[in-house]
């Protein structure tokens, strides 16, 4: 079989992560099909698989505008997939160019587009504004003629059913594997949990709208009224400027940025050394599709708090504690209680090694492929009403 693949708008965060991990156990595990893909130059060239089984075309990142991009996707991709007689299309991004005779298959990964959360877009000009509306309907034209759709949580395959009901059963959930690490035995032993003078709290993220970083710096000056010294690790990069220098600007305002570290973007072993030398992970992020950092720092023992949405419900369970999205002094709170209780990091964080356990790049690729090839990949929307949810520790009502 022929795979055709689209990571044509894939450059950084977790899109990258996906992309590398399943096609690399693609190939492992079924090097019989060839994989054909159409990825950006701005796309790091040793995410690829190097293996006779995977083609790779690349397309000139200098060449990139939306105008250019409407173009690629509705005139210059139909006459690749035509010209390789590719078999089946999956698409990483949700934009399809039209019906085709092929089998379309596309990966829907932004909850935005999706979310009832009131001001996500709020920060955004005019013009972004109509980007991102634009970009909207057209995931939501995919959604309607693709094939075959899937999601990595039961929560955002229902948000997608009640905004388009008619692909209802079309949707599968397979849920992706622990970020940026192959599997979690990856993240090594934990080491022991220590008794610090400071409280060492990590945020990864990039600065979005709906990744909440206020409540977090909110909280901050509540501890630091109650005397609990702790300390904030951030990994902004340089490319989100304006957005830091705002966030930095409120810090100061309310007598928290002595508080903050920023790292900067990191790579993966920098990720990794920076979650080895924290005390627990906050996600107060109220839009999520699914959520690697939580994942990735729960492989690495730590404790995880985080705001109180169905997502961080289903992916974390009970592995995590949980707390109202805009509510700073429940989040401070736990904060102080996890700082006060060496013992309570000790129990949580064998939760969180506990759940890592549950999250495999090995069985997410062999579930995409199934569902790709057209068997049972993953439990439909319908599915999922009937059953109890496929991710949690115990059913989440």
């Amino acid at each position: 079989m022929k795979i055709g693949i689209n990571a044509i708008s894939i450059r950084k965060g977790g899109g990258v992560v996906v992309l590398g991990r399943l096609l690399s156990n693609f190939v492992r595990l079924h090097p019989e099909h060839q994989y054909f893909l159409t990825a950006s130059e701005a796309l790091a060239a040793d995410v690829i698989p190097q293996s006779p089984a995977v083609t790779v075309r690349w397309f000139p990142e200098a060449k990139r505008s939306y105008t250019r991009m409407i173009a690629w996707h509705l005139v210059t991709l139909p006459a690749l997939l035509e010209r390789e007689q590719i078999d089946v299309f999956f698409s990483f991004t949700p934009y399809l160019p039209g019906r085709s005779r092929r089998i379309s298959a596309v990966l829907v990964q932004d909850a935005n587009y999706f979310s009832d959360e009131p001001g996500l877009w709020d920060n955004l000009t005019r013009r972004e504004q109509t980007i991102m509306r634009l970009k909207q309907l057209w995931t939501y034209r995919t959604v309607r003629i693709a094939d075959r759709i899937t999601v990595q949580t039961q929560v955002m395959s229902k948000a997608i059913a009640s905004r388009i009901p008619s692909a209802r059963e079309r949707i599968s959930v397979i849920p992706h594997g622990p970020g940026f690490l192959e599997d979690v035995q990856c993240a090594g032993p934990r080491r022991a949990r220590r008794t610090s003078e400071v409280l060492e709290i990590c945020y990864v993220a990039i600065y979005r709208n709906h990744k909440n970083f206020r409540v977090l710096l909110d909280a901050l000056r509540i501890l630091k009224r109650r005397g609990i010294p702790a300390r904030l690790h951030l990994t902004l990069g340089e490319q989100e400027g304006r957005d830091v220098l705002r966030l930095m600007a409120y810090a100061g305002e309310i007598g928290a940025v002595d508080m903050i570290v920023n790292h900067g973007e990191l790579s993966y072993d920098g990720v990794s050394r920076l979650y080895r030398s924290v005390d627990v992970l906050v996600h107060p992020s109220v839009c999520e599709s699914f959520g690697f950092a939580q994942i990735e720092a729960m492989a690495f023992g730590l404790p995880v708090l985080a705001s109180d949405t169905s997502v961080h419900r289903e992916v974390c369970a009970r592995a995590a504690r949980y707390f109202p999205p805009h509510d700073a002094h429940a989040l401070a709170l736990l904060l102080e209680d996890l700082y006060g209780r060496p013992e309570e990091r000790t129990h949580s964080s064998n939760l969180s090694l506990r759940r890592a356990r549950d999250f495999s790049w090995e069985a997410s690729a062999e579930s995409t492929l199934r569902w790709l090839c057209g068997s049972e990949g993953g439990a439909s929307c319908a599915e999922s009403d009937a059953h109890s949810n496929q991710l949690s520790l115990q059913p989440y009502e």
